[in-house]
């Protein structure tokens, strides 16, 4: 599996450096930014800079710039993980490796380990720049919280692994990239409480968005960053990220085993 990895890792870095459309992190960057306008703005021009008293026993903290640029930042490391890694395939069939690739015995596993990897900063990148530009516009992140922080942060680029693997096979399945995967975006956008908790919405919205590991891996970073709340208080956050991640990179694994045969078959046909 080591030397896939490598492989995919070497291959997909010489082909991003020679044609890579930078201007995919421009857009995604900008969107960021922006997306901060709008919440902001309404928080302090209509809203005075209050919160209520609702959102206040919900979250426990009245600092609602800080809550909002950790969501936010966090949305555009998930939408730029699953951007990248969820397109690796598509990508395989547009350059005409995909056959080539059905066929062969490497590890599916290492492919999108390998992926994950070569990806793995710029999708940084772009978190640090949404949150940088958000932390001047008010957010306060304590120093001793650094290495929290960090972790924590690593656990849901992780999250985002799984659910991109998933969605890579989506893809192939149906496909296309923009639709399928724009959809899932924005469906994440409005039930994981990138902007509001998640307790503001229906039941069964709320059940849908803590079946997506980014939902509580939000939730996770917000109370180690915003609550002081250390992590042990917080295991039980930290098992549920583990088990739904495992689960969609196994069901994304699984399925792709399963649509292989036909596929292999469509080749030789």
């Amino acid at each position: 599996m080591k030397n896939i990895i490598v492989a995919v890792y070497k291959k997909n870095r010489i082909i991003n450096n020679r044609a890579y459309p930078w201007s995919f992190i421009v857009q995604r960057v900008v969107a960021g930014i922006f997306a901060l306008f709008f919440p902001l703005f309404m928080y302090y021009f209509v809203f005075g800079g209050k919160v209520s008293l609702n959102f206040q026993n919900i979250t426990q903290t009245k600092d609602y710039v800080t809550y909002i640029i950790l969501g936010n930042s966090i949305y555009i490391l998930c939408f730029s993980t699953l951007m990248n890694v969820g397109r690796c395939m598509i990508q395989e069939i547009r350059e005409g490796t995909w056959d080539t690739f059905l066929i062969s015995p490497a590890s599916r596993i290492g492919y999108f380990i390998g992926c994950y990897v070569e990806q793995f900063m710029r999708s940084l990148m772009e978190f640090a720049i949404v949150f940088i530009c958000g932390s001047s516009l008010g957010a306060r992140i304590p120093i001793s919280k650094c290495i929290g922080f960090i972790v924590v942060l690593l656990i849901i680029s992780v999250s985002c692994f799984s659910m991109a693997t998933l969605l890579s096979v989506i893809m192939v399945l149906t496909r296309d990239t923009y639709l399928t995967q724009n959809t899932i975006i924005t469906l994440i956008g409005f039930v994981a409480g990138i902007f509001f908790p998640t307790e503001l919405l229906p039941k069964w919205l709320q059940y849908l968005g803590n079946s997506i590991p980014i939902t509580i891996g939000i939730k996770y970073f917000r109370k180690i960053v915003l609550n002081n709340i250390s992590f042990k208080e917080n295991i039980h956050l930290l098992l549920i990220i583990v088990l739904e991640s495992i689960t969609y990179f196994l069901i994304g694994i699984c399925l792709l085993k399963k649509i292989e045969k036909k596929l292999v078959e469509e080749i030789y046909a």
